[in-house]
């Protein structure tokens, strides 16, 4: 299971990455998780676990994707 103990794993924040973006997760100090976009930090979503994270940061990315440029 994606939950378990994460602070044992991550401790303070690491990186998913996922097939089309990568994010910045970091534990919340209200509980729950907060992401930011690799690709621009500006572009943030939050989830109670991380699996919920992960889904805000899905959508999150697929309503900037077509403003985000990349360089090879």
């Amino acid at each position: 299971m994606l939950t378990r103990n994460v602070a044992d794993i991550i401790g303070e924040d690491m990186i998913v990455l996922l097939l089309d973006f990568s994010f910045k997760v970091h534990v919340a100090a209200e509980g729950g998780y907060w992401g930011e976009l690799t690709a621009d930090p500006g572009v943030v979503s939050q989830g109670e676990t991380l699996e919920e994270l992960i889904v805000n940061m899905n959508e999150a990315y697929l309503a900037v994707k077509p403003t985000l440029s990349y360089t090879s």
